[in-house]
């Protein structure tokens, strides 16, 4: 399995989108999913409103140390731009990622500023049947 970042659209014609799967205990499944996700998003990213996707690993020391803390899946949007959360819950309500069960919450930024047009989804939880 790679455990490194994949671009899978590189166009800028939307809002950008890292899928960012959690490393550890149960990652193969994760990494199946997210990868699954982006490619289907793709197809649909002009409807979506989805530039460029990127799949990233996050590993397990990154996450505990480095200020992620996720446990569960969930998606970032940046609450300046409600575009960004209205794109964000078409893609978690959408039949094909119901699996994800994704929680969809406001994004931290970097370092405290917001960030336009980009926002990210987590696979760091278990998926539901």
């Amino acid at each position: 399995m790679t455990r490194k970042k994949k671009l899978i659209r590189d166009v800028y014609d939307g809002v950008t989108l890292d899928i960012i799967w959690c490393e550890g205990e149960g990652e193969e499944e994760r990494f199946s999913f997210a990868s699954e996700m982006a490619r289907k998003i793709s197809e649909d990213s002009q409807k979506l409103g989805v530039g460029r996707i990127m799949l990233k690993p996050l590993s397990e020391d990154r996450n505990a140390n480095d200020g992620y803390n996720v446990h569960r899946n969930l998606m970032r949007y940046d609450v300046k731009f409600p575009a960004e959360k209205v794109m964000l819950d078409m893609i978690a309500m959408d039949i094909r990622f119901r699996r994800g069960n994704f929680l969809t919450q406001r994004g931290v930024g970097v370092g405290g500023q917001p960030t336009p047009n980009y926002v990210s989804a987590f696979i760091c939880g278990r998926l539901v049947n």
